[in-house]
């Protein structure tokens, strides 16, 4: 039903007339044709590494809850429903986090 829900959306915005987008254009920091407004987006080093930094955080992060569960058991936790309500608390602490810490 999501998937169904959105394709639907994809196909009304991809049919939509919308108008061009101009206003961006005019506080960007190259000329048009310039060195600057032709360089890909990779050949910057902050983003290379911040998709990397972004990369390994979301790995040991997803990683972290998925072992959370045998670690919970290891720790002497004899209901398998505790230990996954507990990493359901992990996952809802960090969505807390997310929303209200800046820069998290």
């Amino acid at each position: 039903m999501i998937a169904a829900g959105l394709l639907l959306l994809g196909i009304a915005v991809a049919f939509s007339h919308l108008p061009a987008i101009t206003e961006t254009q005019s506080f960007r920091p190259g000329k048009d044709g310039g060195d600057l407004m032709s360089r890909s987006i990779w050949s910057f080093k902050h983003t290379v590494l911040g998709a990397l930094g972004i990369f390994f955080y979301v790995g040991v992060e997803v990683g972290l809850a998925s072992i959370a569960v045998n670690y919970f058991k290891s720790q002497g936790m004899s209901s398998l429903k505790t230990a996954s309500f507990l990493v359901s608390l992990y996952w809802f602490g960090m969505l807390v986090a997310a929303c209200l810490v800046p820069g998290f």
